[in-house]
């Protein structure tokens, strides 16, 4: 079961208590344009307070959870969707 959900929203981050099992990051960008931070940066950032807040082996047993292309308009996104199915588990 999820503990935290880390999503990326610029550079802050926002915590959501879920139970104590693991942590879970979520990353979205709307499309690739080369430009700004990358899923795979954003990924970073968040194992990076992972880490510092939390240590290695949470960073270790951290889900990450990635939706490229998809808008932030609505919640219909694939990796999003089995993200709260997780956490509901």
């Amino acid at each position: 079961m999820l503990r935290y959900v880390i999503i990326p929203q610029g550079t802050s981050h926002i915590k959501i208590r879920k139970n104590d099992d693991i942590i879970a990051i979520y990353s979205r960008k709307s499309k690739f344009t080369g430009k700004g931070e990358s899923i795979g940066n954003q990924v970073e950032l968040c194992k990076e307070y992972v880490r510092v807040h939390y240590g290695d082996t949470a960073v270790d047993k951290a889900a990450v959870y990635e939706d490229e292309g998809f808008s932030g308009g609505n919640l219909n996104r694939p990796d999003f969707k089995i993200m709260m199915d997780a956490a509901k588990k």
